[in-house]
């Protein structure tokens, strides 16, 4: 039976698709946690807590902490991916939270190559060191952690991805955001999934030099 979900950045598409199929398919209680609260719309006040707050604050985290039992981070990277990373698993140590599932994109681990490795590289820029640092915050904590790292998103509705684990090269470019959703709720159900490993999650057959759409 599942318990206290925290999710981090709880009003991204990502964070509104999870938090809507696991208030459907579980009886978790969820913890949504974002900076601007009054842009989510609770329709189970009996199941779902907010707390306004960043992600970069260690006594809002700490605060969003207590009593948890899995932790959901889709904060969306950038600048203060390391910063962040760094808060949250602090407090999941302090509090003894062990399950954490953190959201991150493809390249984070050199697994491109050609043109799309050169493609990334360039869209991305600095930011792909900021990720690598957050990612190798996590997985030197004691946490029980599993990367997913996304090829670039669509908002296609199509369910349709397939996953491989680290030293994996990556040549398929886009996934959907509602085939990234599916991945993590099977990781929040199933706890012997897929633990303390980084898996790259995409759609077969969209092998490109870049990702459409982009």
């Amino acid at each position: 039976m599942m318990q206290n979900v925290l999710i981090l950045g709880a009003n991204g598409t990502i964070g509104r698709q999870v938090t809507e199929r696991l208030l459907n398919e579980t009886d978790a209680h969820l913890t949504l946690f974002l900076r601007n609260a009054s842009r989510l719309t609770i329709t189970d006040p009996a199941r779902e807590t907010v707390i306004e707050g960043d992600a970069t604050d260690a006594v809002a985290v700490n605060r969003a902490m207590v009593n948890q039992d899995i932790v959901f981070e889709t904060l969306g990277g950038d600048t203060e991916h390391e910063q962040q990373a760094q808060v949250i698993t602090t407090a999941m140590e302090k509090a003894h939270v062990s399950r954490l599932l953190w959201i991150t994109g493809i390249g984070i681990e050199n697994e491109l190559t050609g043109a799309f490795k050169e493609w990334e590289n360039q869209a991305v820029g600095d930011l792909m060191s900021v990720s690598v640092r957050a990612a190798d915050v996590i997985k030197n904590s004691t946490l029980n952690y599993t990367l997913i790292r996304c090829a670039w998103m669509t908002n296609d509705t199509t369910i349709d991805y397939d996953t491989s684990v680290s030293g994996t090269t990556v040549t398929n470019t886009i996934v959907s955001r509602a085939s990234v959703s599916d991945y993590v709720i099977k990781l929040l159900t199933d706890p012997t999934r897929d633990n303390r490993a980084s898996i790259a999650v995409f759609q077969p057959n969209t092998e490109a030099d870049s990702p459409a759409g982009y």
